[in-house]
């Protein structure tokens, strides 16, 4: 082989080894990725299986006396006497649309006997609809304050405040928070919200309070355990099988790398040997 020859496959070989070199370290880079995931996804499997979620003692009617545990969720807490409030003195209220409301009073005037009060039903029926209708007119939805079953506040009388036992708060739509039960227990949890006990008239009671509360309880919420545990399975073995992938392809990575550096120690080899035979020749003429 001649020396320019030689030459042209050293560098040949030598750009060979840096793409051998850039596809390991790519690799390395991907496994190191790969452990960032399943560092994460055993966090996420033990949160799951350590988070905690609120109770609410609830009467039971099937036993005297008796109660049983149900989650925390508005309808339950309003029951009990509880109304969520945050810390700018404001009271989160669900609010219904008027399509909800009138489908609501049409059930109640179907199933209701009494002359009287299906005539008061008939006229705050009619009353929704052209509000409702008026609503829609202007590109709008008419919408009220659902105060179903909550017989512990009135509202005043523009209905942007409520009054509970002589006191006034502002009204604050609750329909995000109200109508999602984790939603509601996490802002609970971390403090963001607040409970108001009208039957003790305790105000801003927090998470650290609840504690000590008799109704209202922290367990550990087993109830995503198993789905945590198949999520964490499946991505468990996905990341295995990606990582033991990507080592097959290092390892053939390596095994080329080494028959290439040896080729390459080869030709240098040769190219040393002609540039000395050629120095010799000069020297010896």
């Amino acid at each position: 082989m001649g020396l320019s020859s030689s030459q042209g496959r050293l560098l040949m070989l030598t750009s060979r080894l840096s793409d051998i070199e850039l596809q390991e370290i790519l690799i390395s880079q991907k496994q190191n990725q790969l452990a960032s995931q399943k560092t994460q996804a055993a966090q996420n499997y033990s949160e799951a299986m350590n988070n905690y979620k609120l109770t609410i003692k609830m009467p039971n009617e099937n036993e005297s006396g008796g109660y049983s545990k149900q989650d925390v969720e508005y309808s339950n807490l309003i029951s009990s006497g509880y109304l969520v409030t945050n810390a700018d003195g404001e009271i989160y209220l669900p609010t219904r649309t008027g399509e909800e409301i009138i489908a609501s009073l049409e059930s109640q005037i179907i199933n209701t006997t009494d002359e009287t009060e299906k005539q008061k039903l008939q006229e705050r029926l009619d009353d929704v609809k052209a509000k409702t209708e008026e609503a829609q007119n202007n590109g709008e939805v008419y919408k009220e304050w659902n105060l179903d079953g909550n017989e512990l506040l009135t509202l005043s009388e523009d209905k942007t405040q409520a009054i509970i036992n002589g006191k006034t708060y502002n009204l604050k739509d609750g329909n995000d928070y109200l109508n999602n039960k984790k939603v509601l227990q996490n802002l609970i949890m971390s403090g963001m919200i607040f409970l108001h006990d009208t039957k003790t008239g305790q105000e801003g009671i927090s998470a650290g309070l609840l504690e000590s509360d008799t109704q209202i309880e922290y367990i550990i919420d087993t109830s995503d355990d198993a789905a945590a545990e198949s999520i964490y399975n499946y991505e468990l073995a996905r990341l295995e099988a990606e990582d033991n992938k990507l080592d097959l392809e290092l390892q053939s990575l390596e095994t080329q790398h080494e028959a290439v550096m040896k080729e390459y120690d080869s030709v240098k080899e040769v190219i040393s040997s002609n540039v000395e035979r050629t120095f010799k020749l000069f020297s010896d003429g």
